[in-house]
């Protein structure tokens, strides 16, 4: 059943208490959100599950349906009895659940390709002969400042500050900033340091390149998006939340190279 939907289910798959937002990520990667999909007003109660996106909880009455049987994928358990509207079992849950039919299509609702993001990064050679450390910021930009620049790879390569569709664009083969945005994707950001430190130290004999590779392309999970829930208030004693699927770009950084000397 879905992590984020159902109350009364103490403790998660993951450990983690129901209805809190759980989408944490390592240290070393970001998420920007791109797409929303959102259910608003949802209160605990007993509602038609979502036939669309439930596999098998459709029904014609309500022998079809079990009472306290969770289904995957679904909203909360059943509680015996056929909804004559949605003609699907209905379900104790956060109601109304989250609806297929609501999923926003085609074109992202947020414009993400030109948000900016820093990304800062220092490396460290202890064990030269001499002790060498070696930022990703330099050409004079460790001195003036990032107030305004931005990253090009021939103008100013030493200022780190990229775009989302920067980003994107380091991927090959080549991949459409709008599929993306609109379903999700997981990015590997590689930063690559190749260092000959029997050379005068200075730069650019020591300098960082960049690249970029979607992962999970191709499979059934090439997306990617998490859940949360916000706008919670109280009416009348009964508690209620918005939920929000939140479809996005996340970037996973890692720092690998070569030293010689």
């Amino acid at each position: 059943h879905r992590w984020n939907s159902y109350p009364f289910y103490e403790i998660a798959a993951n450990g983690e208490e129901k209805g809190k937002n759980t989408n944490k990520l390592d240290y070393d990667s970001f998420f920007v959100m791109t797409n929303i999909w959102i259910t608003c007003d949802q209160s605990v109660g007993i509602c038609g599950e979502d036939k669309d996106s439930v596999t098998g909880s459709g029904c014609v009455d309500d022998t079809d349906c079990t009472n306290g049987k969770v289904l995957r994928n679904g909203n909360g358990p059943q509680t015996g009895t056929c909804n004559g509207t949605t003609m699907t079992c209905n379900v104790l849950a956060w109601c109304p659940v989250e609806a297929e039919s609501n999923k926003s299509t085609g074109y992202p609702n947020i414009n993400a390709m030109d948000f900016t993001v820093l990304i800062k990064n220092t490396v460290s050679f202890p064990t030269s002969s001499s002790k060498y450390t070696r930022s990703n910021i330099y050409g004079g930009y460790e001195q003036s400042g990032l107030d305004s620049c931005a990253y090009d790879k021939d103008k100013s390569p030493g200022c780190p500050i990229f775009t989302l569709g920067q980003i994107v664009e380091m991927i090959s083969p080549k991949q459409s900033f709008t599929e993306l945005s609109s379903k999700g994707a997981v990015i590997d950001f590689n930063i690559k340091w190749n260092c000959i430190l029997d050379e005068p130290w200075r730069y650019p004999t020591c300098t960082p390149v960049y690249s970029a590779t979607r992962l999970g392309e191709n499979s059934l999970l090439n997306g990617y998006n998490t859940r949360l829930t916000t706008n919670r208030y109280v009416t009348n004693g009964i508690p209620y939340r918005t939920l929000v699927k939140a479809y996005g770009i996340r970037v996973i950084v890692h720092i690998n190279g070569e030293v010689r000397q």
